[in-house]
């Protein structure tokens, strides 16, 4: 069936700070974002009736040194999922997910996020 599908990169130090970034990631619980993932999707669940499921990956966001980029990477998270059309309207799901990505930008004090949005075909399989 088709469905959407969502994917946002999302860094975990706040500006851009070159290696001393590296140091500072360190210091971040390694579970931290999956923690504000799930309170900002209880949040919105609660207030939207829309739960949204995602999975997270660790990854490096890459772009150019003299722009505060650290050698090898900015530690980041990648964050996807995809909507059920059996459990939610696409319409609703596609602005629970950028409510979460927004509260999950403010924890992480982000001044910029991107988020993609595609159809894809999906199977359920039970």
């Amino acid at each position: 069936m088709k469905t959407i599908k969502f994917e946002a990169v999302v860094g975990i130090v706040a500006g851009y700070a070159g290696e001393a970034m590296l140091a500072e990631a360190a210091k971040i619980d390694p579970n931290a974002m999956g923690k504000a993932w799930q309170d900002a999707a209880q949040d919105v669940m609660e207030k939207t009736g829309v739960y949204v499921s995602a999975t997270i990956n660790t990854s490096k966001a890459l772009y150019a040194t003299a722009w505060g980029c650290p050698v090898g990477g900015e530690p980041t998270y990648t964050i996807s999922g995809s909507l059920n059309p059996r459990f939610g309207e696409a319409s609703a799901w596609k602005e629970a997910v950028l409510a979460v990505i927004r509260r999950v930008k403010e924890v992480f004090n982000q001044s910029t996020v991107t988020v993609e949005f595609w159809e894809v075909d999906q199977e359920y399989l039970e």
